[in-house]
Protein backbone atom coordinates (compact mmCIF):
# COMPACT_ATOMS: atom_id res chain seq x y z
CA UNK A 1 0.00 0.00 0.00
CA UNK A 2 1.01 3.49 -0.80
CA UNK A 3 2.41 5.30 2.38
CA UNK A 4 1.07 8.55 0.94
CA UNK A 5 -2.69 6.88 0.52
CA UNK A 6 -2.48 5.34 3.59
CA UNK A 7 -1.92 8.68 5.63
CA UNK A 8 -4.66 10.36 3.19
CA UNK A 9 -6.72 7.91 4.67
CA UNK A 10 -5.97 7.71 7.97
CA UNK A 11 -6.70 11.86 8.46
CA UNK A 12 -9.71 11.42 6.20
CA UNK A 13 -11.03 8.48 8.86
CA UNK A 14 -9.69 10.96 11.88
CA UNK A 15 -11.43 14.12 10.40
CA UNK A 16 -15.02 12.08 8.94
CA UNK A 17 -16.17 11.62 12.57
CA UNK A 18 -19.66 11.07 14.38
CA UNK A 19 -19.59 14.78 15.16
CA UNK A 20 -18.48 15.84 11.79
CA UNK A 21 -21.37 13.95 10.67
CA UNK A 22 -23.96 15.28 13.44
CA UNK A 23 -22.26 19.12 12.34
CA UNK A 24 -23.34 18.64 8.71
CA UNK A 25 -26.75 16.62 9.20
CA UNK A 26 -28.06 19.79 11.63
CA UNK A 27 -27.42 22.23 8.69
CA UNK A 28 -28.81 20.04 6.30
CA UNK A 29 -32.02 19.64 8.71
CA UNK A 30 -32.13 23.27 9.33
CA UNK A 31 -31.98 24.33 5.74
CA UNK A 32 -34.66 21.99 4.92
CA UNK A 33 -36.94 23.13 7.63
CA UNK A 34 -36.32 26.56 5.87
CA UNK A 35 -36.89 25.79 3.03
CA UNK A 36 -33.03 27.00 1.79
CA UNK A 37 -32.92 25.25 -2.17
CA UNK A 38 -29.94 27.47 -2.91
CA UNK A 39 -27.29 25.72 -0.10
CA UNK A 40 -29.39 22.50 -0.29
CA UNK A 41 -28.91 22.56 -4.05
CA UNK A 42 -24.85 23.53 -3.83
CA UNK A 43 -24.07 20.70 -1.31
CA UNK A 44 -26.27 18.15 -3.41
CA UNK A 45 -23.67 19.22 -6.30
CA UNK A 46 -21.04 18.19 -3.99
CA UNK A 47 -22.38 14.73 -2.86
CA UNK A 48 -23.05 14.48 -7.21
CA UNK A 49 -26.96 13.79 -6.23
CA UNK A 50 -28.04 17.31 -7.89
CA UNK A 51 -31.36 17.01 -10.05
CA UNK A 52 -32.64 20.33 -11.37
CA UNK A 53 -35.87 18.86 -11.09
CA UNK A 54 -36.03 17.38 -7.72
CA UNK A 55 -38.61 18.65 -5.49
CA UNK A 56 -37.28 20.15 -2.03
CA UNK A 57 -37.86 16.79 -0.36
CA UNK A 58 -36.33 14.54 -2.71
CA UNK A 59 -33.05 16.55 -2.61
CA UNK A 60 -33.30 16.94 0.93
CA UNK A 61 -33.47 13.27 0.78
CA UNK A 62 -30.60 12.38 -0.99
CA UNK A 63 -28.56 14.77 0.83
CA UNK A 64 -29.36 13.62 4.07
CA UNK A 65 -28.85 9.87 3.26
CA UNK A 66 -25.08 10.90 2.56
CA UNK A 67 -24.10 12.65 5.34
CA UNK A 68 -26.51 11.24 8.54
CA UNK A 69 -24.33 10.03 11.00
CA UNK A 70 -25.21 6.24 11.20
CA UNK A 71 -23.41 6.20 7.92
CA UNK A 72 -20.03 6.70 9.60
CA UNK A 73 -19.26 2.72 9.27
CA UNK A 74 -19.74 2.45 5.79
CA UNK A 75 -17.96 5.70 4.84
CA UNK A 76 -14.94 4.22 6.88
CA UNK A 77 -15.27 0.89 4.86
CA UNK A 78 -15.53 2.80 1.79
CA UNK A 79 -12.42 4.70 2.76
CA UNK A 80 -10.40 1.28 3.62
CA UNK A 81 -12.04 -0.23 0.08
CA UNK A 82 -10.30 2.88 -2.00
CA UNK A 83 -7.06 2.71 0.45
CA UNK A 84 -6.51 -0.95 -0.08
CA UNK A 85 -6.67 -0.65 -4.20
CA UNK A 86 -4.60 3.11 -3.73
CA UNK A 87 -7.29 4.78 -5.24
CA UNK A 88 -6.16 8.44 -4.54
CA UNK A 89 -8.83 9.90 -6.48
CA UNK A 90 -11.31 8.45 -4.77
CA UNK A 91 -10.12 9.28 -1.65
CA UNK A 92 -10.00 13.17 -2.53
CA UNK A 93 -13.10 12.53 -3.77
CA UNK A 94 -14.59 11.64 -0.22
CA UNK A 95 -12.40 14.55 1.01
CA UNK A 96 -14.10 16.79 -1.20
CA UNK A 97 -17.30 15.74 -0.15
CA UNK A 98 -17.03 15.47 3.52
CA UNK A 99 -14.35 18.14 4.15
CA UNK A 100 -15.67 21.72 3.48
CA UNK A 101 -16.25 24.88 5.40
CA UNK A 102 -19.83 25.04 6.57
CA UNK A 103 -20.96 28.52 5.69
CA UNK A 104 -22.35 30.22 9.55
CA UNK A 105 -26.09 29.69 9.23
CA UNK A 106 -28.74 32.58 10.70
CA UNK A 107 -32.17 31.22 10.17
CA UNK A 108 -34.35 34.07 9.13
CA UNK A 109 -36.82 35.75 11.10
CA UNK A 110 -40.31 35.13 10.96
CA UNK A 111 -42.79 37.09 8.08
CA UNK A 112 -44.72 39.45 9.90
CA UNK A 113 -48.54 39.50 9.21
CA UNK A 114 -49.15 42.17 6.69
CA UNK A 115 -50.73 45.21 8.02
CA UNK A 116 -55.03 45.35 7.94
CA UNK A 117 -55.81 48.60 6.79
CA UNK A 118 -59.82 48.94 7.94
CA UNK A 119 -60.28 51.98 5.90
CA UNK A 120 -59.82 53.08 2.13
CA UNK A 121 -60.43 56.06 0.06
CA UNK A 122 -62.22 54.02 -2.37
CA UNK A 123 -64.85 51.43 -2.07
CA UNK A 124 -63.56 48.60 -3.75
CA UNK A 125 -66.41 45.50 -2.68
CA UNK A 126 -67.75 43.03 -5.23
CA UNK A 127 -70.97 42.37 -6.10
CA UNK A 128 -72.15 39.59 -8.23
CA UNK A 129 -71.96 40.62 -11.89
CA UNK A 130 -68.31 41.05 -11.21
CA UNK A 131 -68.04 37.32 -10.90
CA UNK A 132 -68.91 34.91 -14.11
CA UNK A 133 -71.51 33.48 -12.27
CA UNK A 134 -75.12 34.31 -10.54
CA UNK A 135 -75.70 31.67 -7.85
CA UNK A 136 -79.20 31.88 -8.29
CA UNK A 137 -79.12 30.91 -11.88
CA UNK A 138 -79.93 27.69 -12.91
CA UNK A 139 -76.99 24.47 -13.81
CA UNK A 140 -75.78 24.59 -17.09
CA UNK A 141 -77.85 21.73 -19.47
CA UNK A 142 -75.86 18.12 -19.41
CA UNK A 143 -74.14 18.82 -15.81
CA UNK A 144 -74.30 16.26 -13.51
CA UNK A 145 -73.60 16.66 -9.68
CA UNK A 146 -70.71 14.40 -9.09
CA UNK A 147 -71.08 12.02 -5.83
CA UNK A 148 -68.91 9.29 -4.18
CA UNK A 149 -69.83 5.93 -3.78
CA UNK A 150 -71.42 5.81 -0.27
CA UNK A 151 -68.80 3.72 1.28
CA UNK A 152 -66.19 6.18 0.77
CA UNK A 153 -66.07 9.37 3.46
CA UNK A 154 -63.58 11.40 2.14
CA UNK A 155 -66.03 13.88 -0.05
CA UNK A 156 -64.96 17.80 1.13
CA UNK A 157 -66.25 20.53 -0.46
CA UNK A 158 -62.79 21.64 -0.70
CA UNK A 159 -60.20 20.49 -3.25
CA UNK A 160 -60.18 18.00 -4.90
CA UNK A 161 -59.54 14.34 -5.36
CA UNK A 162 -56.55 12.30 -6.74
CA UNK A 163 -57.89 11.52 -10.37
CA UNK A 164 -59.11 14.97 -10.76
CA UNK A 165 -55.97 16.46 -10.16
CA UNK A 166 -54.15 14.06 -12.48
CA UNK A 167 -56.70 14.77 -15.31
CA UNK A 168 -55.52 18.92 -14.58
CA UNK A 169 -52.27 17.95 -14.92
CA UNK A 170 -51.98 15.50 -18.04
CA UNK A 171 -54.61 17.58 -19.64
CA UNK A 172 -55.55 20.60 -18.39
CA UNK A 173 -58.35 22.69 -19.73
CA UNK A 174 -58.93 20.42 -22.60
CA UNK A 175 -61.75 18.14 -22.99
CA UNK A 176 -60.98 14.75 -21.27
CA UNK A 177 -61.66 12.60 -18.43
CA UNK A 178 -59.14 10.53 -16.89
CA UNK A 179 -60.03 6.84 -17.23
CA UNK A 180 -59.04 3.88 -15.22
CA UNK A 181 -56.98 2.56 -18.25
CA UNK A 182 -54.93 6.09 -18.20
CA UNK A 183 -54.41 5.31 -14.94
CA UNK A 184 -53.09 1.82 -14.61
CA UNK A 185 -51.03 2.72 -17.55
CA UNK A 186 -49.06 5.61 -15.60
CA UNK A 187 -45.75 4.39 -15.02
CA UNK A 188 -42.36 5.27 -13.30
CA UNK A 189 -42.70 8.80 -11.40
CA UNK A 190 -45.95 11.18 -10.64
CA UNK A 191 -45.43 14.52 -8.49
CA UNK A 192 -48.57 15.75 -7.86
CA UNK A 193 -47.13 17.98 -4.90
CA UNK A 194 -49.20 20.97 -3.89
CA UNK A 195 -52.07 20.21 -5.92
CA UNK A 196 -54.89 20.91 -3.58
CA UNK A 197 -55.86 17.12 -3.02
CA UNK A 198 -57.69 16.26 -0.43
CA UNK A 199 -58.33 12.33 -0.76
CA UNK A 200 -57.16 9.56 -3.20
CA UNK A 201 -59.67 8.42 -4.90
CA UNK A 202 -58.63 7.20 -7.98
CA UNK A 203 -54.78 6.08 -7.22
CA UNK A 204 -55.24 2.84 -6.15
CA UNK A 205 -55.35 2.08 -9.92
CA UNK A 206 -52.03 3.38 -10.36
CA UNK A 207 -50.61 0.33 -9.79
CA UNK A 208 -48.11 0.80 -12.40
CA UNK A 209 -45.76 3.92 -10.15
CA UNK A 210 -42.56 3.69 -8.89
CA UNK A 211 -42.26 6.93 -7.62
CA UNK A 212 -45.12 9.26 -6.20
CA UNK A 213 -44.79 12.50 -4.33
CA UNK A 214 -47.75 13.90 -2.57
CA UNK A 215 -46.79 16.35 -0.68
CA UNK A 216 -47.96 19.94 0.28
CA UNK A 217 -51.77 18.43 0.44
CA UNK A 218 -54.33 17.36 2.28
CA UNK A 219 -54.90 14.28 2.48
CA UNK A 220 -55.89 12.50 5.68
CA UNK A 221 -56.04 8.69 4.67
CA UNK A 222 -53.86 6.84 2.31
CA UNK A 223 -55.50 3.74 2.48
CA UNK A 224 -55.74 3.13 -1.30
CA UNK A 225 -52.09 3.40 -1.23
CA UNK A 226 -51.79 0.07 -0.10
CA UNK A 227 -52.34 -1.25 -4.09
CA UNK A 228 -49.10 0.54 -5.27
CA UNK A 229 -46.94 -2.50 -4.91
CA UNK A 230 -44.07 -1.63 -6.96
CA UNK A 231 -43.03 2.04 -4.61
CA UNK A 232 -39.92 2.13 -4.16
CA UNK A 233 -39.97 6.07 -3.31
CA UNK A 234 -42.85 7.97 -1.50
CA UNK A 235 -42.99 11.28 -0.54
CA UNK A 236 -46.03 12.69 2.17
CA UNK A 237 -44.80 15.64 3.48
CA UNK A 238 -46.84 18.54 4.60
CA UNK A 239 -50.58 16.57 4.56
CA UNK A 240 -52.71 15.50 7.13
CA UNK A 241 -52.42 12.04 7.85
CA UNK A 242 -52.45 10.33 11.07
CA UNK A 243 -52.36 6.59 10.18
CA UNK A 244 -49.58 4.75 8.32
CA UNK A 245 -51.08 1.07 8.44
CA UNK A 246 -51.28 1.14 4.14
CA UNK A 247 -47.65 1.53 4.09
CA UNK A 248 -46.99 -1.86 5.32
CA UNK A 249 -47.93 -3.30 2.21
CA UNK A 250 -44.98 -1.55 0.17
CA UNK A 251 -42.99 -4.27 0.77
CA UNK A 252 -40.48 -2.73 -2.56
CA UNK A 253 -40.34 0.52 -0.93
CA UNK A 254 -36.72 2.16 0.12
CA UNK A 255 -37.26 5.73 0.27
CA UNK A 256 -40.55 7.32 2.91
CA UNK A 257 -41.07 11.04 4.24
CA UNK A 258 -43.82 11.63 5.86
CA UNK A 259 -42.76 14.68 7.85
CA UNK A 260 -44.98 17.37 8.80
CA UNK A 261 -48.13 15.11 9.73
CA UNK A 262 -50.12 14.12 12.77
CA UNK A 263 -48.54 10.82 12.84
CA UNK A 264 -47.89 9.78 16.10
CA UNK A 265 -47.64 5.48 15.34
CA UNK A 266 -44.63 3.95 13.21
CA UNK A 267 -44.91 0.72 13.97
CA UNK A 268 -46.02 -0.49 10.19
CA UNK A 269 -42.85 0.90 8.90
CA UNK A 270 -41.01 -2.30 10.80
CA UNK A 271 -42.96 -4.44 8.26
CA UNK A 272 -41.31 -2.72 5.44
CA UNK A 273 -37.93 -5.10 4.96
CA UNK A 274 -36.81 -3.08 1.18
CA UNK A 275 -37.16 0.23 4.02
CA UNK A 276 -33.72 2.09 3.05
CA UNK A 277 -34.97 6.14 4.09
CA UNK A 278 -37.77 7.62 6.39
CA UNK A 279 -38.44 11.07 7.23
CA UNK A 280 -40.53 11.49 9.88
CA UNK A 281 -39.48 15.10 11.15
CA UNK A 282 -42.90 17.11 12.40
CA UNK A 283 -44.58 14.31 13.87
CA UNK A 284 -45.42 13.51 17.33
CA UNK A 285 -43.78 10.20 17.41
CA UNK A 286 -44.94 8.62 21.02
CA UNK A 287 -43.12 5.27 21.09
CA UNK A 288 -38.91 6.13 19.99
CA UNK A 289 -38.81 2.62 20.54
CA UNK A 290 -39.91 1.85 16.39
CA UNK A 291 -37.42 4.61 16.04
CA UNK A 292 -34.44 2.99 18.05
CA UNK A 293 -35.67 -0.64 15.93
CA UNK A 294 -35.37 0.50 12.61
CA UNK A 295 -32.56 2.14 13.05
CA UNK A 296 -31.08 -0.92 14.23
CA UNK A 297 -32.37 -3.28 10.70
CA UNK A 298 -30.31 -0.12 8.73
CA UNK A 299 -32.74 1.81 8.29
CA UNK A 300 -32.13 5.88 7.90
CA UNK A 301 -34.07 7.77 10.20
CA UNK A 302 -34.59 11.55 10.46
CA UNK A 303 -36.75 12.60 13.14
CA UNK A 304 -37.07 15.54 15.88
CA UNK A 305 -35.09 14.87 18.92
Amino acid sequence: MDIEISRVAERLKTDINHARLQEISVNVIERFRDKDVEWLSDISRRTGSHDNKAPLAKMFASVIRVYHPDRLATIHKEIDALSNVNDLDGLRRIESIFIFKIPEYKRPAPVREQEVYEEADEDFSYGADDFGYDETAAPEEGYDDWKMDDDEEEESSLGRNFTEAVNAYFFGNLDHTVTVSDLSNLDGHLDLSDSDINDLAGLEYCVNLTDLNLSGNSIARIDRIAKLFRLKSLFLSENEIELIGAIHELQELEELDISFNNIEDLSPLLGVESLLYVNAMGNPVKNRGTIEALTAKGVIVVYDI
